[in-house]
């Protein structure tokens, strides 16, 4: 074809006068610039390829001129060249817009400057699923080129450039122009050539240039990326694959360069110059394990593709080492060609079968440089994403179903939509397993070879005679069976396969054998036809409903373990079961009950787990919960790693619940459980664990994805770090973490620098909460080279704008020191209670907490943020902070020592949480600090915190208030203030109270005042021993009146009263226990009360009673009590009468707190009668004392009708008491229609007939046709 040029017409002009002109009544000639599409419809199902029909150009001619403001959209179709043009532009000129959705491809193309496009001014350039094919410039962008005036966009996304090539710059995309961008995503060059940048070549200024998940690899000229010098360009190259390029990976300006964000490039040559704080993961490390810049080291082998290029028949594998076009790319339909990542690792560890590619792109963690979501097949991508333009697919066991004919064989290929990009290879023939075995037919695995791969396992199922229905049965592939790449999770896979049986022509049977299936399986069969054509979709995955979120409960009945598991042994262990609760993933094991796509718990028994290897939880979070802790006398559940290796790698939230974890073991980070999820701790201990960081715990976390880790009742005890963080090591610098540690334990975790129990690393909006935890004899042996040396918690590497919040805690012996902090945090020179301008805050504040012999909370000029009632004994001035407010720094060791118990530390024990004496609910109550009374300095902690039991804080907020419960969970009350430190001293306690009114109707309160009393254990309140008048004449008094309080005659009266009668006294004295649940007290206001007293009256008195067996008084409480008006009431009423006839309503106004009777006022309608009688007043109608009357004194409100016809009337009536307290009645009149019999319409029992008829009609069947 000739070039067609698209835009650039004019419409005529319009003469409305035919004047010979277009004057002011006319219009003028208008450019009609349209939008042009070109398109090959596919069938939607139909998914064989097919070739896209040419438009081929006329000798030495492009095909199109796409001028300015015209948008020109392509699809299906390919533009192809016939000899060089002589100018710019071998395809199509863009001045305005080109847009391809899908399968365009640009082959042959010859030009100066770009072979198939060149595109000018503001023009904008979108394409997806499209081929740069065999282009060449004699100057510059074989494939594509932009002018120099170039200001526009290029978006590329899923594109293979291949075989173009420029005499001078860029042998893909030569980029000019100034303020311009070009993207692209998902790419593959190969084998495109040029001077420089045989990829892509910039040359553009001030612009944006990005190339995100692209594979550059086999260019035969350039280098594959040029960057130009002083371009001040922004130029991003991410999580992308440069190897084998002729001349270099990034080559040009070495200063632009290292200008340009680079990031999770693996490449050759070390000439991508990384960003630091985005590395290529280590090859066989953990997620988190970087090398700094060690993806330079790369080579054409890190991909896998044709090994023989230019042969008829393809030779798959990994790519040799070399530059140049020594290795093709694959076809992937749509005429796109890529490079799968090579499994096999030929770079650094030659043995370790960790690719280079795999997982190299951005971790799922990550806070910039992220990946696509998609490949260039538009496969999904996983969290942790590979490097270049295709993501490598996972063996992973998918759902299969298959037709089959009755009592024929038939072969069946379950593994097929298995592999991935892996493959199968079972040299033993034993890699394929059926687990679970079909009930309606036999089954056998055979290996078949012929078209079929070597050693490829291939089920054979045969069907019993007469069989029509559905048959299932489950199988299992050994990992190790995986070639060339994973298995989801790192685990076996297999799944369910559902077989459709049918007879060989028609249903023949009489009836349908369905067995156990019944209708389900027949619901199965209606959708048969149509699933054979999307057999990978699944036959339940059809009918499942999507977005539940469900779970599962695994028991555990073995203590085994082995890295291998038997199956269908009626073993379920530990390892199978973490296997069956990965999500999205069919059951493996037989012998343990299946996961579910949600959160599951898997149940231990009792005993010991010795670990064969690290538990690897991914792809599903799960609870495991055992039977306890072992303590004396109890053996619980105890997982162990025997010293040899970690317990735990959790990629998933993991919850470790009523178990112990013992004797982890890594020599690098945490030593029991390496975490990058959520991990929760409760009812748990963690002991005897080593590693360089994290003796017991690492934690993870390198991203903005907010994690929560909780830790409750858990013990930390004998870990050690050969670095820092004894028991436990936060990191976190891009990591919004929520970590708890509640009633909690650390004791004898030890580091070699600093940190002996926790290494806090916290990034902004991170926040630390510990609260009722001990941390007992915990070391740092050394210090760092800063000089730190905490032995408890090293603060260092929070970040400013994090929070940590210390309350209600014990520490007891950290000699070197207690804490650590960051130079220069916190300064606060002028000392006014502010952090100074220019200094870091760290939120790090203290509060109703004791120090005992815990030294220094700094090593420099850095505080505490703030510090609030606490004792700190002795006091160290490093352990000032920014606030200051009610601490004890008084104190000796020597004085504190013995109300902690004399420094003996409690073992952890298990107690009955319920306080009934039943075994099998019981609580774990961690290591701890009893405080004494009767020492010298117990006063200093036994209720010197900060908060009265109204005020006390169940949550992790207001943290200068103590914590509503203790370690124990024994609530704080005792002693009507707040204890200081981990434990609350329990005493028996009345506790203060606080009353109101509320809905009484009278002038009293009803108290309840033992509800919340302290009791010890065993002991009871003593009958009719509530005295309200406590230690003043030696007896208990059961009536007192109240002082008189400024302007009031005389006190309110308190007594105590029975439960079930607020008048009568509640019984006689007696020594006998009990009862006393019977009593609550009551009290009444002083006499006389003036409207405006009533309105803010509150009154105080104070009581005490006595227990037994110990006789022993209790601490005397307060009670408070406030009084209010009380709004007049009287009740609604409806009346039935007839039509026509005047209604009078009973209206009688209780207002019981009235001081002598009572007063009623402003009595109005709020909700006026419509048919009541009534006078017109100033264009409003008037109904009170015409149609309405109220008779306040006879107690009666009067409703006169103003006619005679059937309706209902509804009004309100609003009044008001003498203290201005409102109150409101409802009214309604019904004067319903009579029938001929003179009943009312719709009365008696004809409706419910008339009703039950009705029924019966629907219910009745229609006879069949005879």
């Amino acid at each position: 074809l000739p070039e067609m040029e698209i835009g650039g017409l004019q419409s005529d002009p319009v003469d409305k006068n035919e004047d010979g002109d277009t004057d002011d009544e006319g219009e003028e000639a208008k450019d009609i610039n349209p939008n042009f599409t070109i398109t090959v419809e596919r069938e939607a199902l139909d998914d064989d390829p097919k070739e896209n029909p040419v438009i081929r150009a006329a000798a030495g001619e492009r095909i199109f001129l796409v001028k300015q403001g015209v948008s020109l959209t392509l699809s299906n179709v390919t533009l192809e060249g016939n000899g060089n043009v002589g100018g710019d532009a071998g395809l199509v000129t863009v001045n305005g817009s080109l847009l391809s959705n899908t399968g365009t491809q640009f082959v042959s193309g010859n030009a100066a400057s770009g072979g198939a496009l060149y595109i000018n001014g503001n023009g904008l350039v979108a394409l997806t699923d499209v081929v740069f094919r065999d282009n060449q410039a004699t100057i510059n962008g074989g494939a594509i080129a932009t002018d120099a005036t170039f200001s526009g966009a290029v978006s590329v996304t899923r594109a293979l450039y291949r075989d173009n090539t420029a005499t001078g710059d860029g042998g893909a995309v030569y980029f000019a122009g100034d303020r311009a961008s070009l993207q692209h995503r998902n790419a593959t060059f190969y084998a495109n050539g040029a001077v420089n940048g045989g990829a892509i070549a910039i040359a553009a200024t001030n612009s944006v240039v990005s190339a995100n998940n692209v594979t550059m690899a086999g260019q035969v000229g350039g280098g594959a990326v040029s960057f130009p010098a002083a371009a001040d360009n922004l130029v991003v190259l991410a999580n992308s694959a440069i190897v084998g390029n002729v001349g270099g990976s990034c080559v040009g300006d070495a200063t632009a360069i290292d200008d340009a964000g680079i990031a999770y490039v693996v490449h050759e040559g070390s000439s991508c110059t990384l960003d630091l704080d985005a590395q290529i993961p280590v090859p066989g490390g953990l997620p988190g394990d970087f090398n700094l810049n060690d993806s330079g080291n790369a080579d054409f082998t890190v991909l896998y593709g044709n090994t023989a290029p230019g042969n008829p028949a393809p030779t798959l594998g990994e790519c040799p080492a070399g530059t140049g076009a020594v290795c093709e790319p694959l076809d992937i339909g749509l005429g796109l060609q890529a490079f799968n990542p090579d499994f096999t690792d030929s770079i650094g560890v030659a043995t370790d079968e960790i690719p280079t590619l795999i997982n190299a792109g951005s971790p799922a963690d990550a806070t910039s440089f992220f990946c696509e979501t998609k490949d260039q097949r538009d496969v999904e991508r996983n969290d942790d994403c590979d490097a270049g333009a295709i993501e490598m697919r996972i063996a992973k066991g998918q759902i299969d179903e298959f037709p089959a004919v009755t009592g024929v064989s038939t072969e069946l290929d379950v593994a097929a939509n298995d592999v991935g990009d892996t493959s199968i290879a079972c040299p033993l023939q034993d890699c394929l397993q059926i687990v679970i075995a079909p009930t309606k037919g036999t089954i056998s695995v055979t290996y078949p070879g012929g078209d079929y791969p070597p050693d490829y396992p291939v089920v054979v199922y045969q069907s019993f005679p007469g069989i029509h229905g559905i048959d299932t049965f489950r199988y299992v592939i050994d990992r190790n069976a995986v070639q060339d790449g994973r298995t989801y999770a790192d685990a076996d896979l297999g799944a369910q396969v559902n077989v459709v049986v049918e007879p060989a022509s028609g249903i023949e049977e009489d009836s349908i054998g369905l067995g156990s299936a019944g209708i389900f399986s027949l619901l199965l069969l209606a959708f048969a036809g149509c699933l054979r054509r999307v057999r990978a979709m699944g036959l339940f995955g059809l009918l499942a409903l999507p977005g539940v979120v469900l779970s599962a409960e695994i028991t555990v009945n073995s203590t085994a373990d082995a890295l291998q598991p038997i199956y269908n042994d009626g073993l379920c262990t530990l390892r199978e079961a973490l296997g069956n609760a990965v999500d999205d993933a069919p059951m493996i094991s037989p012998d343990c009950a299946n996961g579910a796509t949600g959160r599951d718990q898997i149940l231990l028994p009792e005993g010991v787990i010795v670990l064969a290897g690290p538990l690897q939880i991914a792809e599903g979070s799960v609870d495991i919960i055992g039977q306890g802790v072992p303590v004396p006398g109890y053996a619980g559940t105890t997982i162990t790693g025997s010293g040899i290796h970690r317990v735990i790698i959790a990629e998933s939230s993991v919850a470790l619940k009523d178990l112990a974890v013992t004797q982890g073991y890594s020599p690098d980070r945490g030593g029991a459980i390496f975490t990058s999820a959520g991990l929760t701790l409760e009812r748990a201990v963690i002991r005897d664990s080593q590693a360089a960081f994290g003796g017991a715990v690492y934690l993870n976390y390198q991203s903005s994805i907010s994690r929560t880790v909780k830790f409750d009742r858990a013990e930390l005890i004998d870990n050690s770090a050969v670095v820092s963080g004894g028991a436990v090591w936060i990191t976190g610098q891009n990591q919004q973490i929520n970590f708890s540690i509640l009633n909690s334990t650390f004791r004898g975790n030890s580091a070699g620098q600093t940190g002996g129990a926790i290494d806090a690393n916290l990034a902004p909006q991170a926040f630390l909460a510990i609260s009722n935890s001990t941390f007992h004899d915990n070391v740092a042996t050394n210090g760092d080279a800063d000089g730190n040396q905490a032995d408890a918690i090293d603060f260092v590497g929070v970040s400013e704008n994090a929070r940590v919040y210390i309350m209600n805690s014990t520490f007891v012996e950290h000699p070197n020191g207690v804490f650590a902090l960051r130079a220069g945090t916190n300064a606060d020179i002028d000392d006014n209670n502010t952090v100074d301008n220019g200094s870091e805050r760290v939120e790090v504040y203290v509060s109703n907490s004791v120090f005992l012999n815990s030294g220094a909370c700094s090593y420099n000029d850095g505080m505490l943020f703030l510090r609030q009632y606490n004792v700190f004994a002795p006091h160290d001035p490093s352990c000032e902070a920014v606030i200051e407010e009610g601490n004890n720094d008084a104190l000796a060791g020597g004085d504190v020592q013995p109300v902690l118990n004399g420094g003996a530390l409690v073992p952890a024990a298990r107690v009955d949480a319920n306080d009934n004496g039943e075994d099998e609910i019981e609580e774990l109550v961690v290591s701890h600090f009893p405080l004494l009374a009767g020492q010298a300095s117990s006063a200093a902690l036994i209720d010197a915190g900060n908060g009265e039991p109204d005020e006390l804080i169940s949550t992790n907020d207001s943290p200068s208030v103590c914590r509503e419960k203790d370690l124990r969970g024994v609530l704080r009350s005792a002693g009507n203030n707040c204890d200081i430190g981990a434990y609350e001293l329990e005493r028996i306690t009345a506790v203060n109270d606080s009353a109101a009114q509320g809905a009484n109707r009278g002038r009293y309160v009803i108290i309840d005042v033992l509800d919340n009393d302290v009791l010890l254990n065993g002991e009871e309140i003593l009958t009719d021993t509530i005295d309200l008048e406590p230690l003043t004449d030696g007896t208990i008094e059961s009536t007192t009146t109240t002082p008189a309080l400024t302007g009031y005659p005389a006190g309110g009266t308190v007594t105590v009263v029975q439960r079930d009668d607020i008048d009568a006294s509640c019984g006689a004295t007696s020594a006998a226990a009990g009862g006393v649940e019977d009593c609550v007290v009551r009290y009444d206001a002083p006499a006389d009360l003036t409207c405006a007293q009533i309105k803010s009256f509150s009154d105080t008195f104070t009581y005490q009673f006595f227990t037994t067996p110990s006789l022993a008084p209790s601490v005397e409480g307060t009670v408070e009590v406030e009084l209010s008006n009380v709004s007049p009431d009287a009740p609604d009423v409806t009346i039935v009468s007839t039509p026509g006839q005047t209604v009078v309503f009973p209206f009688v106004i209780d207002d019981p707190d009235a001081s002598t009777g009572f007063v009623i006022s402003d009595i109005s309608l709020s909700t006026k009668p419509i048919n009541a009688q009534g006078v017109l007043v100033d264009g409003e109608w008037v109904y009170l004392g015409e149609g309405v009357v109220v008779d306040v004194v006879a107690g009666t409100v009067t409703y006169h009708p103003a006619g005679a016809k059937p309706f209902t009337e509804r009004f309100t009536l609003t009044y008001k008491d003498e203290c201005g307290a409102s109150g409101s009645t409802n009214f309604e009149i019904q004067y319903p229609q009579n029938d001929v019999s003179g009943d009312f319409i719709g009365s008696g029992s004809a409706s419910l007939w008339t009703l039950l008829s009705s029924l019966s009609l629907l219910a009745r069947r229609r006879r069949p046709k005879s």
